[in-house]
């Protein structure tokens, strides 16, 4: 959970910031522009919304961070912080590590009865689950606290009516990224199976 909760803390000065005093990269990086970001989010990203007759009971926006998202937000953050090339390689090492082990969804939930939207909580009745290739993990649940604007710097889709959370499972993001993939949210409300497409090979980091 670490590496996505500490890229959204440093992205207040970029929301906040119009587009003209938005750092460059760095000589020596070539970094994805801002919308190729978006792009990349985008295409791993999934919705569902839920209804009983006109009253929407439940809906649901996640983004898989699997190996191209994460270099994708390694790339913004080297963009935000003004990394130097010798940087870069050090936190795309960590990442790599990283990602070795666990897998990151980022949630955004709305519900309109308050009471169902606990996620986090230990005595919560919802249970989320990554299932691939016939196997099903877990995942444990953190609710973000960050400010919208913050947020809304990595995942501009999220709206203040519904609520962060980063959930993370424990298997790696090379098991995930070849196979197609099935996000499920279970609980009082409902049931949602968000599914995504195995991810593109990556390219390599410069």
């Amino acid at each position: 959970m670490k590496s996505l909760a500490t890229l959204l803390l440093i992205t207040a000065a970029w929301s906040f910031t119009g587009c003209a005093t938005r750092p460059a990269a760095n000589q020596g990086l070539e970094l994805m522009s801002v919308a190729e970001y978006e792009k990349v989010v985008d295409r791993h990203t999934q919705r569902s919304q839920k209804y009983s007759g006109l009253y929407n009971t439940m809906d649901v926006t996640a983004t898989l961070v699997n190996t191209a998202v994460a270099k994708a937000q390694l790339e913004q953050k080297a963009r935000l912080l003004q990394w130097d090339r010798a940087q870069f390689q050090l936190e795309s090492n960590k990442l790599a590590e990283k990602n070795k082990n666990e897998t990151e969804v980022f949630l955004s939930f709305f519900t309109p009865d308050k009471k169902n939207d606990d996620l986090q909580k230990k005595t919560t009745q919802w249970r989320v689950y990554l299932e691939a290739d016939g196997r099903r993990w877990e995942g444990k649940t953190m609710k973000i606290r960050q400010p919208i604007a913050e947020i809304q710097g990595l995942f501009s889709y999220h709206s203040r009516f519904s609520t962060p959370y980063l959930i993370t499972f424990p298997v790696g993001t090379a098991t995930i990224d070849p196979r197609t993939t099935r996000f499920i949210v279970t609980g009082p409300i409902d049931i949602v199976t968000l599914e995504y497409a195995p991810a593109a090979p990556s390219a390599p980091a410069p």
